[in-house]
């Protein structure tokens, strides 16, 4: 069975189990990077939020022999728990000074986004683009589900909201450091909290520190911010590298320790090329960061 006809066949199993008062359909959704994405979408009666369900892994779950029964019976858990989960309020989204409240800055690829910046608001930062988001901070996220609760601002809802780039911009820029406030740590001190115990110390052939947010969620931004980039080259005491991990983090590296900035290139198109989801790939590029003059610079690409 070839994808789409699991998409097709599975689409109305779910249907079947959920019964009358829901349509599933199939839809296709462009994602950072320009990456489509296949999903489900299901709504009900009288709901104006349709939550979505990406199909790829239960598709590759399929191919490894799990019964289209079991997989269409999870699918359907799934959505009941999103549902229940859910707490999108509409009437927020509609209302501007909420909205002003809750919108926050991620950092993504321009070339990449080239179609997609057309039909919403965005700032250019060297090669990337600021873009801006509304983030329900009250939904809850789930493993491998970093946009849930999330909006991408439109220009659309600019006119709805009669909100303008500047203004956006300026609340998302204060909202940051509140609904998302930056971190800066070493790699080793990242490592253990991901790994949820005490590492001994190693020799480390970089010293390698991570730039992100407290969630670990699109902390690339921070690079944006010239007060965040001058407390870590105070901290570091002279210029760093910034090697783009990915839109959720940054590798900082001191720039005293005599790296050449086309090894730091290989590195960071190796890590992309290898390590990094096509829908989280920030940048092909090594910055510098100038303390004397706090400004970030494009060092390779």
């Amino acid at each position: 069975m070839n994808y789409r006809e699991f998409v097709e066949e599975v689409g109305g199993l779910v249907r079947d189990r959920l019964g009358e008062g829901y349509s599933v359909s199939a839809r296709q959704v462009t994602k950072n990077n320009g990456v489509a994405r296949e999903s489900l979408m299901i709504c009900s009666e009288g709901d104006p939020i349709s939550p979505l369900i990406y199909l790829e892994e239960f598709y590759e779950i399929f191919r490894k022999g799990a019964p289209m029964d079991v997989i269409a019976d999870r699918l359907t858990e799934l959505f009941q728990e999103k549902r229940d989960a859910a707490s999108f309020n509409v009437q927020d989204f509609m209302d501007r000074d909420t909205v002003r409240d809750h919108v926050v800055c991620r950092l993504v690829n321009r070339e990449k986004n080239a179609g997609l910046l057309e039909d919403i608001p965005h700032r250019s930062f060297l090669n990337l683009e600021i873009v801006y988001y509304y983030q329900n901070f009250g939904a809850s996220v789930t493993a491998g589900e970093r946009d849930s609760g999330s909006v991408l601002i439109r220009k659309e809802f600019m006119r709805l909201w009669d909100l303008d780039e500047e203004t956006l911009d300026r609340c998302a820029r204060e909202n940051m450091p509140v609904l998302c406030p930056s971190r800066f740590c070493s790699m080793q001190e990242t490592m253990e909290e991901l790994l949820g115990t005490r590492m001994p110390e190693q020799e480390e052939e970089l010293p390698l520190y991570v730039l992100s947010t407290a969630s670990r969620n699109y902390g690339a931004y921070w690079i944006t911010d010239r007060e965040v980039m001058g407390r870590i080259a105070e901290q570091l005491g002279g210029d760093f590298f910034v090697l783009p991990s990915s839109v959720h983090e940054c590798l900082i590296l001191p720039a005293d320790e005599g790296v050449d900035e086309r090894y730091l290139l290989k590195m960071v198109r190796e890590i992309n090329a290898d390590q990094v989801s096509p829908e989280e790939l920030l940048a092909d590029t090594v910055y510098r960061f100038r303390q004397k003059t706090r400004d970030l610079y494009v060092a390779a690409d």
